[in-house]
């Protein structure tokens, strides 16, 4: 499980309607979040979410998730799902390795079945470490560097 600590800075890559982008929000009241989506409908929604738990944290935008230019600006970068909608996931990794500083985190879930592109996850670890910044961070988590994965196993709503 991703762990968010107060203070962090957090992108949210495909917010939605800002449920989970909330509830990052919530575990870094002295941080910052941002929440991007291409659907305006959704943004309202997200803007509206916040504004109820009165969260001073958080802005969301509508912007092409692919069209994003943050630099080294965030200590976590979180996606739910939007690997399935994404056409060229080569550019989604390349956005979310250039927002993220140095010894930043990424998150990603992919909940449904079927929807889920496991040559996408196998292309995140061998890009990350082309960076040499995550190389060491990648190499600790993983013991002996990144092996990408031979079987997916998606969670459960239960363990996510």
């Amino acid at each position: 499980m991703l762990e968010v600590r107060d203070g962090e800075s957090v992108l949210d890559l495909g917010c939605g309607s800002g449920g989970l982008t909330v509830e990052l929000a919530a575990l870094t009241p002295s941080g910052r979040v941002v929440g991007i989506d291409t659907s305006e409908s959704m943004i309202r929604e997200a803007q509206r979410r916040a504004g109820e738990k009165g969260l001073g944290n958080i802005i969301f935008l509508q912007e092409d998730v692919l069209a994003v230019t943050y630099r080294d600006e965030f200590d976590v970068v979180f996606s739910n799902s939007l690997a399935t909608w994404v056409e060229n996931q080569n550019k989604l990794v390349c956005v979310i390795k250039r927002a993220l500083n140095d010894g930043g985190r990424v998150g990603i879930q992919a909940g449904a079945a079927g929807g889920f592109d496991a040559e996408f996850m196998a292309e995140i670890g061998p890009q990350i470490m082309q960076r040499e910044r995550f190389a060491d961070a990648i190499k600790r988590q993983f013991s002996i560097g990144w092996t990408p994965p031979s079987k997916v196993r998606l969670l459960t709503a239960e363990e996510y």
